[in-house]
Formats: structure tokens, C-alpha cells, sequence
């Protein structure tokens, strides 16, 4: 019973330091991702990246369509 009521102690104790970390690492998450949409906006690279992933996306589309057919 002395196990059982440690590990459900320390459960608690993890239930309620949880949320608060997993509250600062979300938005530490949310702003560095901020922070990297902005310096990709400011560079302009979105329209490269986004022909990238055009041209490898159809590239793998008329596979699998010559895959299939």
C-alpha cells in the first residue's frame, strides 16, 4: 500500500507541474515559429520554397499517375 500511495503521489505531482511547462514550451514553440514565419516573409524565400514543393509535388504525382496507369 506504501508503493501505491507514493506512485500516486508522484502522479498528482506530475499532473500539476505538467500543464505549466507544457504551457511555456507551447509558446516558446509558437514563437519561434513566429519568429521564423517573419524572417521568411521578410526574405521572401515562400515563393521558392513553395515552387519546391510544387515541382517535387507534381513530379511525384505523374509518378504514381504513371505508377497506376
Amino acid at each position: 500500500p506504501r508503493a501505491a500511495s507514493s506512485t500516486s503521489q508522484s502522479r498528482s505531482y506530475l499532473v500539476f507541474r505538467l500543464p505549466p511547462l507544457f504551457f511555456v514550451v507551447h509558446r516558446f514553440l509558437m514563437a519561434l515559429f513566429q519568429l521564423l514565419l517573419d524572417s521568411l516573409l521578410t526574405t521572401l524565400l515562400i515563393p521558392d520554397v513553395l515552387f519546391i514543393v510544387f515541382r517535387f509535388g507534381s513530379f511525384r504525382l505523374s509518378f504514381l499517375i504513371r505508377l497506376f496507369y
